[in-house]
């Protein structure tokens, strides 16, 4: 993205209490204020983005361009809704700002929230944005609201985008009210396309699923939820063990308990149930073959290796693990010793 000085004009007009936008329409510039100061200083390192309000006693500087993004939205709150919006004393106002910018080397923009009806004629209209492109200044003006789609607001700001106008570096954009965020929408347009994807970043419904724990490798809850559920789990009782252990004063690290057993036992019939399709046992057989399934699984420390290599925030270092692999790579010959006592007594017995 371009680097820019940008000044965002809000309206604090009686009419943004109006709930054509959900909540109110403050509440929904206000969100959409968030995501384009977010995409703009994410998108260059040294943009930098202020406020102010246009309507009630005078105009409002709330925060001069800066980079300080909690600064910014932390004033944002305080704006409230008085009077009727001074669209062209915003303009100028802002553009007094974008001036006096210490970085000279940054581009001028300003970026006008219009939801309320527009007093001012065209040619007064025509008159800022031709001052404006002497000064290259570009301007963005967002319209929305039910009565301004349908009054003069359109035509008037179609005037000033076209004398402000210098190589399409200034636009109007008209959102319409419905169920829709207009935040969401604002991304697709000119105002913060090269910044959509920073932007989003304040939003998880713009990324796409991932693992659990979002590392590679893990379980994808899309694919086997209860599995990644189950590994979750397991994780979260592990790390609440090491930090009870380590506000103990104990210096080892935390064994695994009777509850970290359990799930790691239904993470194991999980995992073997998904990747033995080829059987369908009966459902008097099932828990029979599954209990036997696991305790084979259990033996085999190569397989509880690579099932605790696949749970995020298990400490390897243990020694607890250790000892409880140790103990089960010296049951299994112990098993098979038995097996064979048991098979000469049979014989002995005949």
């Amino acid at each position: 993205m371009v680097l820019e000085a940008v000044m965002i004009c809000c309206d604090n007009s009686e009419a943004m209490r109006n709930g054509d936008y959900m909540p109110s329409r403050l509440e929904a510039q206000n969100e959409s204020v968030n995501y384009i100061a977010n995409g703009k200083i994410n998108g260059n390192a040294e943009t930098t983005v202020g406020f102010l309000s246009m309507a009630g006693k005078r105009i409002n500087v709330h925060s001069s361009p800066s980079r300080n993004f909690g600064q910014l939205m932390s004033c944002l709150t305080k704006m409230t809704i008085e009077g009727q919006s001074n669209f062209i004393g915003g303009l100028l106002t802002a553009h007094l700002c974008l001036k006096n910018r210490p970085n000279k080397n940054q581009r001028q923009r300003i970026i006008m929230f219009v939801g309320s009806e527009l007093p001012n004629e065209v040619k007064e209209l025509e008159k800022v944005g031709k001052m404006l492109k002497k000064n290259n200044v570009a301007v963005d003006v967002i319209n929305f609201g039910t009565e301004n789609s349908k009054n003069e607001n359109v035509e008037k700001l179609e005037a000033l985008i076209r004398a402000v106008n210098n190589n399409d570096n200034s636009h109007l954009v008209n959102i319409p009210p419905g169920p829709h965020a207009m935040s969401e929408m604002l991304l697709s347009t000119p105002v913060l396309a090269d910044g959509a994807a920073a932007a989003s970043s304040m939003n998880p419904a713009f990324y796409g699923g991932g693992a659990v724990g979002g590392g590679s490798g893990e379980v994808d809850p899309n694919l086997d939820p209860e599995l990644a559920m189950v590994l979750k789990l397991s994780a979260e009782e592990a790390r609440q063990s090491a930090g009870s252990s380590s506000s103990s004063g104990d210096a080892g690290a935390a064994p695994m308990d009777e509850d970290e057993d359990a799930l790691l036992a239904r993470a194991i019939a999980l995992s073997m149930a998904s990747e033995d399709n080829q059987a369908t046992p009966s459902p008097a057989a099932a828990p029979a073959q599954q209990q036997e399934a696991i305790s084979e699984a259990l033996r085999d420390p190569d397989f509880i290796n690579s099932l605790l290599d696949s749970v995020p925030g298990v400490d390897r270092s243990n020694m607890a693990i250790d000892d409880m692999l140790n103990q089960l790579s010296e049951d299994k010959p112990k098993d098979d010793a038995d097996k064979s006592k048991d098979d000469k007594d049979k014989d002995a017995s005949k």
